[in-house]
């Protein structure tokens, strides 16, 4: 949680979810649980049992959802009332959060990174950013892009 001068609040979840694998795979299947497991501490939260504070506050879930597979986990979570933000780079204007560091990655570039807020948050703007795009000597510090999500609260 991350509370603010005047007392107000927001609940922040960072995940990653199980990576790798393929609609229908053992590990689609284990995202998918993980999702269910996200949706339970969603309920826990507003149900209070951290706090009324907690249970009051919006809640952002974002990180690596590694929708590799299906897109069900993001469906899950969007069933607990929350709402995917719109997150593209300032740069080219792609959604891609996603690349291999090595010229041998097996994978293309995507998508794998979420951010999720309580419905009726005022998501204001909100950014992918890729490192590699801010110089030419910038060494990647990460395979995924910095998520940046400018909310009204």
């Amino acid at each position: 949680m991350v509370r603010f001068d005047d007392d107000s609040a927001v609940v922040v979840i960072a995940v990653h979810l199980k990576c790798c694998g393929h609609a229908g795979s053992d590990e689609d299947a284990k995202r998918i649980g993980e999702a269910n497991q996200i949706v339970a501490a969603l309920n826990r939260i507003r149900r209070g049992d951290f706090g009324e504070i907690v249970a009051d506050s919006p809640v952002v879930v974002l990180g690596d959802y590694n929708l590799v597979g299906s897109r069900e986990p993001l469906t899950i979570i969007e069933s607990a009332d929350m709402v995917p933000v719109k997150l593209r780079s300032p740069i080219d204007g792609s959604a891609v959060t996603w690349r291999g560091i090595r010229p041998t990655e097996s994978f293309w570039p995507g998508r794998l990174d979420w951010a999720t807020v309580s419905e009726g948050v005022d998501i204001r703007g909100g950014w992918v950013i890729d490192q590699r795009a801010l110089g030419p000597d910038t060494e990647p510090f990460s395979d995924h892009g910095m998520l940046l999500v400018d909310l009204s609260i």
